[in-house]
């Protein structure tokens, strides 16, 4: 680990580092090290993805990163023990920035990561996660070579696979990132996995809005297991 304080971006796939975090990376306050969890193997593509998370990571200046090697099955879910054991050596943290309880676009690992990294990271440092569909915090402009190194990563680097997402991706100039409770991001972790089946709609700040969505899937789970 670094001697220095230092930001830790813990994403899920490759590319998601340049997608979500390409401004952290670039004119963050610290050096960044970078964890991608998953093999990025979903497709049989495993050392092409790691190749292409190598090339990202080295054009984006990230000396420091690492494969944790997590299976990428979309509908298995990432276990939390397992995931902290691999965050145990991670010390001496600026800030730590990973996915939204949400998973920005409902993806089920981002939302197991965010899961993970609050409940293991709370009371350590700082924690942000973009903002996706939600009131930033914190802001980060892109200038326009910066923006045009993501983008060149996005399309060229990673290009066989944000090709086959394109609606999905959000190749932005200007990245926004929110701290949430660790209560908020549990309480909404517990509903999208089915563990609870009323939702506490005092424990939603930043994600309030999407109470009712929340509850009926809530309500709907409980009908499947009464």
């Amino acid at each position: 680990m670094p001697s220095t304080q230092y930001n830790l971006i813990i994403a899920a796939h490759p590319d998601d580092e340049t997608i979500f975090f390409s401004s952290i990376i670039l004119k963050g306050d610290a050096k960044t090290r970078v964890l991608c969890v998953t093999d990025g193997n979903a497709d049989g593509q495993g050392q092409k993805r790691y190749a292409q998370f190598e090339d990202a990571c080295r054009q984006l200046g990230v000396d420091d990163f690492q494969f944790l090697g997590f299976p990428d099955i979309y509908d298995r879910r990432l276990n939390y023990e397992e995931l902290a054991k691999s965050f145990s050596n991670e010390t001496n943290l600026k800030a730590v920035y990973t996915h939204g309880p949400t998973g920005e676009y409902m993806h089920p690992h981002h939302q197991d990561l965010s899961y993970a990294v609050h409940r293991f990271f709370q009371g350590q440092c700082d924690i942000y996660v973009p903002a996706y569909n939600c009131f930033a915090s914190k802001v980060m402009e892109l200038s326009q070579d910066e923006y045009q190194l993501k983008a060149k990563i996005l399309s060229e680097v990673y290009g066989s696979e944000t090709r086959r997402f394109l609606n999905l991706i959000p190749c932005t100039q200007v990245e926004t990132f929110v701290a949430l409770d660790f209560s908020e991001v549990d309480e909404i972790y517990q509903v999208l996995t089915g563990r609870k089946v009323k939702l506490d709609r005092s424990l939603l700040k930043a994600y309030r809005w999407l109470a009712e969505y929340l509850e009926i899937k809530a309500q709907e789970d409980g009908k499947r297991l009464f």
